[in-house]
């Protein structure tokens, strides 16, 4: 029921093996992401005039209207029209994070982890939509907690009684405890509890300490199990069950470093994917879990 950074990353290792986007580190903190394979990203949205729910609405809409012939997400392409703009080919640093700063939230960030809250409650994992369900619990406690706040004042002001000014701050202690304990409210049914219970099975095999054996006709093998390590977070653990085999660059990874071995790959990408992914994370409007 909970969506972490880690998604973002995951979700832009999926792309790159995918074949959509190429990842280009050139040392220090210096790297590009580019169009790997064509795909299609809507025009910039017209932004003059208009309301905020206008705007947030022809994004979307601008968004889930593109069509070509690729198998992108909505909220995959959510993702890369905000790190490329509609006619861009690369992005590096700086045009990243020119992008995520020119506004102080992203209604496309924000959507990006709507979506996914979105699929899983279609998928019939959840009594409720995990994003809705924590959210409103959570501005519960936040109008409560200003309550609190707002009568202790008062409170002091006029009323000067301890017993009164000991039950605003009950109120305050309760309102900081539903904030905290909102997002860890249980919405699993059978279901989603079953699927829990297998993915976390998968997560142990991932995190493995045991070595796999090298079988050269599954050389893709630890490329396509990647995205799911990272969004456990045991892409440390995928990686070292496959620290004696033969290791071939991916040919979505353009460098100008000689890869020696897969603990230099996971040393120079992770860094990098990680800060894509805090960044474009933190950029989210501060109500989506």
């Amino acid at each position: 029921g909970h969506i972490s950074k880690r998604s973002i990353a995951a979700t832009l290792i999926d792309l790159a093996r995918r074949k959509y986007i190429i990842i280009s580190h050139y040392g220090d903190d210096d790297f590009r992401i580019g169009r790997y394979h064509p795909f299609v990203l809507p025009s910039q949205v017209n932004q003059n005039g208009g309301s905020k729910h206008d705007e947030v609405h022809a994004i979307l809409q601008a968004v889930a209207t593109v069509r070509d012939t690729t198998d992108i997400k909505f909220f995959e392409r959510l993702l890369l029209s905000k790190i490329f703009a509609d006619d861009q080919t690369i992005a590096n640093r700086t045009t990243v994070s020119y992008r995520i700063g020119h506004r102080l939230f992203s209604e496309k960030i924000a959507h990006f982890y709507t979506e996914i809250y979105t699929i899983a409650t279609q998928r019939n994992y959840f009594f409720h939509n995990p994003g809705e369900y924590h959210r409103r619990y959570k501005i519960y406690g936040i109008l409560t907690f200003f309550i609190g706040i707002g009568g202790f004042i008062i409170g002091i002001r006029f009323f000067p009684d301890t017993k009164t000014a000991l039950a605003w701050v009950g109120m305050i202690v309760s309102a900081l405890i539903v904030i905290w304990y909102a997002p860890q409210l249980p919405v699993l049914n059978d279901m989603g509890k079953r699927a829990y219970r297998d993915w976390s099975a998968f997560k142990t095999f991932l995190s493995d300490p045991h070595e796999l054996s090298y079988q050269q006709n599954e050389s893709g093998y630890f490329e396509r199990y990647l995205p799911y390590a990272i969004a456990m977070g045991v892409e440390k653990q995928w990686i070292a069950r496959f620290r004696t085999h033969p290791f071939t660059l991916p040919d979505w990874i353009a460098t100008d470093s000689e890869y020696q071995s897969i603990e230099q790959f996971d040393a120079e990408l992770f860094p990098l994917i990680n800060w894509l992914g805090s960044a474009l994370s933190l950029a989210r409007t501060p109500t989506i879990d």
